[in-house]
């Protein structure tokens, strides 16, 4: 009787594969590190039985059946284990992404001269007297003139000036022939038109690329006596803050947003603070009041001390997101449902127009986005747009934090690459994750927004009087009274 000879080398080699890429997967699934424990050595487990079954199925090369049966369950599993791996490291990458603190600023210095100047070139203008700020981005400035002496070959001619109004006045006045000006603060002036035809007066005659270090210590502590949470390492105390980083770093710039988020693991219990950009508070490092927003023209560092001063915590830890991030967040949790307090449209830069209607709407990405901008349509103009802000982020919240959502952890954290970034670590970030995954519950999600009174005081950034809102201190208390409710451990509640 003559017998089938098994094809042993084939099987030990499909088997062997199905133990590489079992491991392999495993190895991706610990480093995003999502799943809780007990899930993680479930699917270890369910695994590892699965190649022994499909092993028991091949070795019966005589069973046909079984044998065709095997070959295919191999080839789909192996199949699906080189895709989720391909997944998983797609979201090990977005990770290391968005969590790699930036340790560079890059800021562009631009050379204005008037229009009607002779000089094309830099060199044109190598004997000119150029016009600085003395005290505002200083640090900036003195590297700009380094590099500027650098490719001249010899020492510049410099006046200083103690704002941005005056320094591009004095371009204007003829005081000097040139002016060193980030693109940040010109833009400052230029949007809030103090100047007329300012954009048709001057004209940029080259621009410098400038490299500063992040501070290692990503905020100074605050000036002022701190409120500290009983244990630490289950409270998260974050700034949110949202910038349009359009064709600059995400890092500087003035936000939109600024919520501070206080949360605690333990009670489920989350206090968002929102601070309006209008707020006229003294920065942190240079003791001179200002528009909140305008503390992000110095870094992000700048507006997290200065909000911690004002708030009496340490807030060291951020999540900073740009306009396209917002939406790919949006998008992401399938869009949020808010309660619109009255009828309103707005439009966007590129003239598309968003029609709200009063009571629950639903809402994707784009139409968020426009919905948290929004304030010329309110009469309370930018503390409307504070408390539209603080709608959308408890709704991705409430979403974020829903069992169906956190299985597609990683599809999340893929939408938002290049526009999001954080020094949290990220084994915080999916601890939480895992505990919500293994014990489910509600949070508790509260919303509080500080007020003031609409004034006109002088800018520190900007060098004239411009509209702000003068902080009510004792809705600041109140903020101050609920973030220590969620330090200690209580059940927050609005006063």
């Amino acid at each position: 009787m003559k017998h089938t000879k098994r094809p042993v080398l084939p099987i030990v080699l499909l088997i062997t594969s199905c133990l590489v890429l079992t491991g392999l997967f495993l190895f991706l699934l610990k480093k995003v590190n999502v799943l809780p424990s007990r899930y993680f050595m479930a699917a270890c487990l369910g695994m590892i039985v699965f190649v022994l079954v499909l092993f028991l199925l091949l070795r019966r090369f005589r069973n046909c059946f079984r044998c065709i049966l095997g070959l295919i369950l191999s080839v789909v599993y192996c199949g699906a284990l080189v895709a989720g791996g391909f997944y998983l490291q797609r979201t090990v990458k977005t990770v290391e992404s968005i969590t790699a603190v930036p340790t560079i600023h890059v800021s562009s210095m631009n050379i204005f001269v008037r229009t009607d100047d002779p000089a094309q070139s830099l060199k044109d203008a190598e004997n000119y007297t150029f016009g600085i700020l003395l005290i505002q981005d200083r640090d900036v400035t003195d590297k700009a003139l380094d590099q500027l002496e650098s490719d001249l070959g010899h020492g510049v001619s410099v006046m200083g000036y103690e704002s941005p109004v005056a320094l591009v006045n004095a371009l204007l006045n003829e005081n000097v022939d040139a002016i060193l000006f980030n693109t940040l603060f010109f833009k400052l002036v230029e949007t809030n038109a103090s100047i007329p035809d300012m954009s048709s007066s001057l004209r940029a005659l080259t621009v410098l690329e400038v490299k500063t270090e992040v501070p290692v210590d990503v905020t100074p502590a605050p000036t002022v006596e701190v409120i500290e949470p009983e244990t630490e390492d289950r409270i998260l105390t974050v700034y949110i803050s949202g910038v349009d980083a359009v064709g600059g770093s995400i890092m500087v710039g003035g936000g939109d947003v600024n919520i501070i988020a206080v949360v605690n693991v333990d009670t489920r219990q989350v206090l968002l603070v929102t601070t309006p950009r209008d707020y006229y508070v003294p920065f942190a490092s240079y003791g001179m009041p200002d528009k909140l927003t305008h503390a992000g023209y110095y870094g992000i560092e700048e507006s997290m001390a200065t909000l911690g001063n004002l708030y009496g915590i340490n807030l060291d830890t951020y999540f900073r997101v740009d306009f396209g991030g917002f939406e790919d967040i949006v998008d992401a949790v399938g869009g949020v449902d808010v309660d619109c307090e009255q009828y309103f449209t707005s439009m966007n830069d590129q003239g598309e127009v968003f029609e709200y209607e009063k009571g629950r709407i639903h809402l994707a990405g784009p139409a968020a986005l426009m919905y948290v901008r929004e304030r010329s349509a309110f009469s309370d103009g930018d503390f409307a747009r504070g408390r539209h802000q603080m709608q959308v982020i408890k709704a991705i919240l409430d979403k974020a934090m829903s069992t169906e959502l956190l299985t597609h952890f990683s599809d999340l954290m893929a939408s938002i690459e290049g526009n999001f970034v954080t020094n949290m670590p990220y084994e915080i970030m999916t601890s939480v994750v895992q505990d919500q995954l293994d014990n489910g519950g509600s949070w508790n999600i509260v919303q509080y927004s500080v007020t003031g009174y609409v004034d006109w005081k002088y800018s520190f950034s900007y060098g004239d009087d411009l509209s702000v809102v003068t902080p009510d201190y004792a809705s600041v208390d109140v903020a101050i009274d609920l973030i220590r409710q969620v330090f200690e451990g209580e059940v927050v509640r609005l006063p």
